[in-house]
């Protein structure tokens, strides 16, 4: 199994929270997700992906990929 990445939680923080779900998410994918050449996995992935950023940004913490799964803090 992957090292965990991100700290754990404190004070109701969202970008917190979302990053230790995309953290988790991430495992998710490299465990039971596999990338399968434009197939269901990778199909499955991308609904994954869009539902937590639809979340994100009704959360008002939006997702930017930027190599490591970080967050843009505003």
């Amino acid at each position: 199994m992957p090292k965990r990445t991100v700290p754990p939680l404190t004070s109701f923080n969202l970008y917190q929270a979302a990053e230790v779900i995309w953290d988790a998410l991430h495992i998710a994918r490299e465990e039971s997700i596999p990338e399968d050449n434009n197939g269901p996995n990778d199909d499955h992935w991308d609904e994954v992906c869009t539902a937590m950023a639809w979340l994100q940004e009704a959360a008002g913490c939006e997702y930017i990929p930027d190599g490591e799964g970080g967050l843009e803090h505003e």
